[in-house]
């Protein structure tokens, strides 16, 4: 990672637990990060939207490390521990310094959130928490699911997410991921992300959410295992 470093790089992204892959990164490679952060003077934007879906291993924050709370700016809302994706309801924490230039961006491109979900929102925080490890249990019991009728879809295999709630299988089949998203969905009617939206080391890979029930999970993955077949 250090190596990518250029005298024009201002920041690092840091998202764990990981969307696509469900990586929840140990606390180990997050310190390596930020003596790298520190060594090169870059601020660290942190993405820690999932950090209370984890299924093994533990979040750990990078601004909790010394020295580092005023260099990053960690980001985070409601949209999956609470189920609240469509209320727009998010936070940042980082130095007054941040903060008060990203109250400039915000203020002028989106003003603020509709009263009606910031009242929503202190209503999820302040309530009872134990709805989160519930969906936890389900998301997990979701994952394991998914898991097991994959090892059946050929041309397909899957790393066991430790976070979050998706899949990032790698496939075996001469096709752009682009175009095998199109294709399965056209010809199965099956939804997936192709791994190329989220870079170039996505190709081959393909994302699926399991953030749905178990029936459309095996309806979903049967059609996916015909397709995949037949390919």
């Amino acid at each position: 990672m250090e190596e990518a470093v250029t005298p024009k790089t201002k920041m690092i992204i840091l998202n764990t637990p990981a969307n696509p892959t469900g990586c929840v990164m140990p606390e180990k490679q997050v310190r390596e990060i930020a003596e790298i952060a520190e060594k090169h003077d870059l601020i660290v934007l942190a993405d820690e939207i999932y950090e209370q879906i984890i299924y093994s291993g533990k979040h750990f924050s990078i601004a909790s490390v010394p020295g580092m709370l005023d260099r990053t700016v960690t980001v985070s809302g409601l949209s999956k521990t609470y189920a609240m994706t469509g209320w727009r309801v998010g936070w940042a924490v980082s130095s007054v310094n941040n903060i008060t230039a990203l109250n400039k961006l915000q203020s002028h491109s989106i003003s603020c959130c509709v009263s009606f979900a910031q009242k929503g929102a202190v209503e999820a925080l302040d309530g009872d928490q134990s709805s989160i490890r519930k969906m936890t249990d389900e998301f997990r019991t979701r994952r394991d699911l998914a898991l097991d009728l994959l090892e059946e879809v050929p041309r397909v295999e899957c790393q066991k997410p430790e976070g979050a709630f998706y899949l990032f299988p790698r496939y075996d089949a001469d096709i752009h991921s682009v175009d095998l998203a199109k294709k399965m969905l056209k010809d199965a009617h099956v939804a997936v992300t192709p791994g190329a939206a989220f870079g170039p080391h996505g190709e081959g890979f393909f994302r699926i959410s399991y953030a749905t029930g178990e029936d459309q999970i095996r309806e979903g993955i049967s059609r996916m295992k015909k397709f995949m077949s037949e390919l």
